[in-house]
């Protein structure tokens, strides 16, 4: 595949965090799977990367569930260990986690109270504690 000296770049960056940002069509994802999968493979064991701390956030999920798809297309394999969601979806998975946080931090998102135990039992809590 031809990249541009920008898409080169970003591809082939290491130690660093990296924000792709560019117009519609410019095959961001592209990039960004690109950089994944060499950082995958790398031979390199200081540069390479365990699919188990692979964490990929994006803004729709559409976007993760395209990202998460090319790459296990690319790799051949699952890539169930890899954290790839949005932001909304990676909290969601970290709360039942971590729910010591449920009544340190408000959380002000509307559920419903019947949707999910876990949602329940938070909405409760912040109710009683009025800062809900």
């Amino acid at each position: 595949m031809s990249w541009s000296p920008q898409q080169q770049q970003a591809i082939s960056s290491r130690n660093q965090n990296l924000l792709v940002a560019a117009a519609a069509g410019s095959r961001k994802t592209s990039v960004l799977v690109e950089r994944i999968i060499q950082r995958l493979l790398d031979t390199d064991k200081q540069q390479a990367i365990d699919i188990n701390q692979l964490l990929v956030v994006t803004f729709t999920k559409g976007a993760a569930a395209e990202m998460r798809g090319r790459i296990q297309n690319l790799l051949g394999v699952p890539i169930g260990g890899a954290w790839v969601g949005t932001f909304h979806g990676l909290a969601h998975r970290l709360l039942p986690h971590h729910h010591f946080w449920y009544t340190r931090w408000p959380i002000r998102t509307a559920y419903s109270h019947t949707a999910h135990p876990l949602r329940h039992q938070c909405v409760h809590l912040l109710d009683r504690s009025g800062r809900l």
